[in-house]
């Protein structure tokens, strides 16, 4: 895995993103009642193996923690991320 990651977060498009050369890898998320709703994780084949997909949980759950939201996952990759980080829905 990379440490030259910059994780930008779109609120406005309710996504965070990591942009290679190689492609684009996200995470979007909605809002619920006060919970940030992981929807879908996505990382291109070519971005594969570098361990974006947990640094985007990550990202997604830190920013929920930090603004007070509950973190929920429809996502079955951030799922098994959770679980693997004992972070509970």
């Amino acid at each position: 895995m990379s440490n030259n990651v910059t994780i930008t977060h779109d609120a406005a498009a309710m996504m965070f993103k990591i942009t290679q050369p190689e492609g684009e890898a996200y995470l979007d998320y909605s809002m619920d009642n006060g919970n940030l709703v992981v929807l879908h994780t996505v990382v291109p084949p070519a971005l594969g193996g570098r361990g974006y997909g947990a640094l985007l949980a990550q990202a997604a759950y830190d920013y929920a923690a930090e603004h007070h939201h509950a973190f929920k996952y429809e996502c079955s990759f951030v799922g098994a991320w959770a679980k693997k980080n004992h972070i509970e829905q």
